[in-house]
């Protein structure tokens, strides 16, 4: 049997927590708002969720169409085929790619 590291993975499982968590406040920021493109309210807390698991489609993704938006095409580019490498059929990522 392989050794298995117990502090790794509750490292992984507590991040893993705390992004379901900020994915959840995120979502009811938004409905709170009653805007489904709140990127000004939305983008601190997707690029915490980033920081925590930065492999992530729909953070990388969302980011990557934020900055899109805000002009910074290079770094929205770059978000965006970080969600691409993950899920290349994502038709809302293709599009803002």
């Amino acid at each position: 049997f392989e050794k298995i590291n117990i502090k790794e993975n509750l490292d992984i499982f507590f991040s893993f927590c705390r992004l379901v968590e900020y994915l959840k406040f995120i979502e009811f920021e938004m409905l709170e708002n009653g805007d489904d493109n709140d990127f000004d309210n939305a983008e601190p807390l997707l690029r915490t969720a980033f920081d925590i698991i930065p492999g992530d489609a729909y953070i990388s993704k969302m980011l990557g169409a934020i900055e899109t938006q805000k002009g910074n095409s290079k770094e929205g580019i770059r978000l965006l085929e970080i969600s691409r490498n993950i899920n290349p059929r994502d038709p809302q990522m293709l599009y803002n790619l």
